[in-house]
């Protein structure tokens, strides 16, 4: 073999060791540019935030108590102000929307102590936005110690004599909670038009709907007294 050709060969096998080496080096190096289309989705997938889920009838942010359950946390307040021996005067529950449960998000509960000294507490989504005195009231005394029915049960007489069957026509429905004594806590209207006795003072619940039909309960017996409505004119 001629001296050129043997220069020839080094130079051919040179050539194939650099374009050997650099090929290798390539298939090594960690890929860069943009991901694959599988990638893309599996990054997606688990970076995207699960969002919380609401259940059917609830508002988001608001907790819907029962009258029984606003007064165990409000009657905390109304002891420490008033004594052991505050108890319930008046209760008034409101819930928007359509909903008649006898759950409401909103409470303002009167106690009262033998003296004569009261506290208003106000409960809003499941919590105390303020307490604050005011005039004096007499407690409901033949239901006192927290012997009257839950708004759940008055609401369920409600539904049971007409209330299932209302029609919601106003823009911000409403269902009203109210427990008293009875002639105190009518509709005006209604004891006008003699469907409540002006002197019945019985611890009553008042269920009302939109403030246009009202469902009168006993407080302590559950039983139905009477049904009435905004037409019935003070």
């Amino acid at each position: 073999m001629s001296r050129g050709e043997m220069k020839s060969k080094k130079w051919l096998v040179w050539i194939l060791l650099v374009s050997v080496f650099f090929l290798g080096g390539c298939a090594s190096a960690p890929q860069t540019g943009t991901p694959s289309s599988a990638t893309q989705a599996e990054e997606q997938k688990t970076s995207t935030p699960v969002s919380p889920t609401t259940q059917p009838g609830q508002t988001p942010g608001k907790e819907a108590l029962t009258a029984k359950e606003a007064v165990a946390l409000a009657e905390v307040e109304a002891k420490k102000a008033l004594g052991e021996e505050a108890d319930v005067v008046t209760i008034h529950g409101e819930q928007e929307g359509t909903t008649a449960d006898g759950k409401a998000t909103n409470w303002d509960i009167l106690f009262a102590n033998p003296e004569g000294k009261t506290l208003y507490v106000t409960i809003e989504s499941g919590g105390i936005t303020q307490t604050r005195s005011t005039h004096s009231d007499a407690i409901l005394t033949e239901a006192s110690g927290g012997k009257w029915i839950d708004s759940v049960q008055a609401a369920q007489v409600a539904q049971a004599n007409g209330g299932s069957s209302f029609k919601h026509t106003v823009a911000n429905p409403s269902v009203n909670y109210f427990l008293g004594e009875l002639a105190e806590i009518a509709w005006s209207g209604d004891k006008k038009a003699g469907v409540i006795g002006e002197e019945d003072l019985r611890p009553a619940w008042r269920v009302s709907y939109d403030n246009q039909v009202h469902f009168y309960v006993d407080a302590i017996s559950g039983e139905f007294i009477a049904k009435g409505s905004y037409e019935n004119k003070p």
